[in-house]
């Protein structure tokens, strides 16, 4: 009884803060969502949820652990071999990426939530939090919805040149005709919930020098973390899923059937 009302004392007296990071860490966590598992009919699908999900509570981890004094429990992982050294930096940049999308969110949600309302993201946008809780979430299922499609090819070079070509876009590096591209391909607004949120952030936070320069900051981590990712997957082999089945693409990047 002590122990169980001392744990109810001590959250009763977080702060909205310390509120704000565990329902973030929560979020991180429990990602991919169970409800997609239970749509996994193959071995391959499985080992996929299961994967990306083992990542996702790695990130949770440095997510905590960046905000205590404590020592990082990820060290002793990475000391034991138990993650990569790449994989280590990924997750820390990966959080620096967090960070800044947080911050932009929190600056800028009074211009974001009347346009998540109009376009039908009601249950999305009912505080700053939700919305940054949302927008996570949604990444790893995302991901992980490819595996459940009848057919669909990953290309590793493709998503990177993407990423590099919306990074130019939003930076203002690039030229008319790249600019003329991603608004072909993607359109206004993009195919994401992330790249929606940023994109409404571009379009209804501009002249705003608060939402302006922490976009700035975000597009600075996205880059750091992009050149990092792009390192570990540009020469991985592509692949495609097929009826649940998971084959391998060419060596060199490219999907080659």
């Amino acid at each position: 009884m002590g122990s169980v009302f001392y744990i109810q004392v001590s959250v009763y007296h977080m702060n909205e803060n310390t509120m704000s990071n565990l329902k973030i860490a929560q979020s991180l966590a429990k990602s991919p969502d169970c409800n997609l598992l239970r749509l996994a009919k193959t071995i391959d699908q499985l080992q996929e949820w299961l994967e990306s999900r083992r990542f996702q509570q790695l990130l949770a981890l440095a997510w905590i652990s960046r905000r205590r004094v404590k020592d990082n429990p990820l060290d002793s992982l990475r000391e034991t071999n138990r993650i990569s050294k790449v994989d280590y930096k990924i997750i820390w940049l990966l959080v620096n990426f967090y960070d800044a999308l947080w911050a932009l969110i929190q600056i800028a949600f009074p211009y974001i939530q009347p346009e998540l309302k109009r376009f039908g993201f009601s249950n999305s946008c009912n505080s700053a939090s939700d919305l940054f809780c949302s927008v996570i979430a949604s990444i790893p299922n995302e991901d992980f919805s490819n595996c459940l499609e009848p057919y669909k090819e990953v290309s590793n070079r493709k998503i990177v040149k993407h990423f590099r070509l919306i990074v130019k876009v939003h930076k203002g590096e690039a030229s008319p005709e790249m600019q003329k591209q991603a608004q072909k391909k993607y359109g206004k607004y993009n195919s994401t919930f992330l790249e929606l949120i940023i994109n409404i952030c571009c379009v209804k936070g501009k002249g705003r020098f608060l939402v302006e320069n922490q976009l700035e900051a975000f597009f600075l981590a996205a880059l750091n973390f992009g050149e990092q990712a792009a390192k570990k997957c540009w020469n991985e082999p592509s692949f495609v899923w097929s009826q649940g089945q998971k084959s391998g693409g060419s060596s060199n990047g490219d999907y080659s059937p």
